[in-house]
């Protein structure tokens, strides 16, 4: 067996059992424990391969929601400080700004029964100035996708596709099923925020990041976050060459469709399946919205331009691009600090932008911004 193949099965492994539990991994690869760490930590985690914790939200009573966000001039340019306060006061978990377009997208993972006063937060921001304008996509399911090795040069760290070939694969798709909300509390919810911001971390160091004996840490995670599957799968990414990345050798892109039918939605799922570099995709039943993202070398944007042009067919001119600024995109754990051990999740949309107006004051807001927010 080759080396790439070795990894490519290290990958579909450590996707299931995670990258805390390298006995099991050694076990099902029938290697030596050593050699299983060796693997991991050395030929994948510091060659621009991530593993992240996939928490099913809707198993935590969140609904994943995107936002598109169309600032008014006098916070153009803050939207990033924008999004940092509504991520503490507003369950948002994601955001970026598209170039040159100057699009802003925002992903939020909300109660389930709080759609209403969320709409009514952000008809506050507009009545603020905050916005002109938005729009808002309830997503029925959305899945987290690991890359596919079969297409990646793990000893050289590129991608070698044969784009003929993925021309005659084709892909089963299998609509995500979406779980009812299971009992959890707040230990178990600072525990899944911790493994979503670094699954790789060991059970001694989030025991002792979270101030908890080790002992009840791991009942915790063995009695709820295990047995009640808060933890659907681990997404191995890749991140690009970690001595490349600040040259623009990566692309971060996100096409997204409206008012897709469900045929026109196995259409757009088949084709972007296909794609090794996917990161996630996600659909609203509400509005026919998908919206897929990717993490791809930039040398093989046009590529993917031309499969995608071949293969969507009838549903190309519903297809937008969004490039993603790097400089204004940021990802954010769980939301913790909106639950209550008392009452659950809380939200309340005069709170949540009395809070957003407090994070986002500063000393350089025109007089005019100043009069608004008051």
């Amino acid at each position: 067996m080759s080396g790439d193949e070795q990894l490519s099965q290290l990958v579909s492994v450590t996707a299931k059992l995670g990258p805390r539990n390298i006995p099991k991994i050694a076990r099902s690869l029938s290697i030596p424990v050593e050699t299983a760490r060796h693997r991991l930590r050395k030929q994948l985690l510091s060659r621009g391969i991530g593993i992240q914790a996939c928490i099913d939200y809707s198993k935590l009573g969140l609904q994943r929601t995107w936002l598109m966000l169309d600032f008014t001039e006098e916070f153009k340019g803050r939207e990033s400080k924008s999004a940092s306060a509504l991520a503490q006061a507003a369950y948002l978990v994601s955001y970026f700004k598209t170039i040159p377009d100057d699009r802003f997208v925002a992903q939020v993972a909300i109660p389930s029964s709080s759609k209403q006063a969320y709409e009514q937060l952000l008809e506050g921001l507009v009545k603020a100035g905050v916005l002109k304008s938005y729009s808002i996509h309830h997503m029925a399911w959305t899945r987290q996708i690991s890359m596919d090795t079969k297409h990646y040069d793990f000893r050289r760290k590129t991608w070698d596709i044969d784009w003929q070939l993925l021309e005659r694969t084709r892909s089963s798709i299998q609509e995500p099923t979406i779980a009812d909300p299971r009992p959890f509390d707040k230990k178990d919810i600072l525990i899944l925020k911790e493994l979503e911001t670094d699954s790789s971390l060991s059970f001694i160091d989030i025991a002792s990041r979270l101030r908890l004996e080790v002992k009840t840490l791991l009942y915790h995670y063995h009695s709820h976050i295990e047995r009640r599957s808060f933890i659907d799968r681990y997404s191995i990414r890749w991140l690009g060459d970690p001595k490349r990345r600040q040259r623009y050798a990566i692309m971060e892109v996100r096409f997204w469709f409206q008012k897709l039918s469900q045929n026109e939605l196995f259409l757009a799922q088949e084709a972007f399946s296909r794609l090794p570099f996917m990161r996630t995709d996600s659909f609203s039943m509400d509005d026919g919205f998908y919206l897929a993202e990717l993490t791809l070398p930039l040398t093989h944007y046009v590529d993917i331009l031309t499969f995608l042009q071949k293969n969507l067919k009838s549903i190309n001119r519903k297809m937008e691009i969004g490039i993603v600024d790097q400089n204004c995109a940021s990802r954010f754990p769980i939301p913790e600090q909106m639950y209550d051990e008392e009452y659950g999740w809380v939200f309340h949309p005069g709170v949540a932008l009395d809070r957003f107006k407090l994070l986002t004051t500063t000393p350089e807001l025109s007089p005019e911004a100043k009069k608004r927010k008051e």
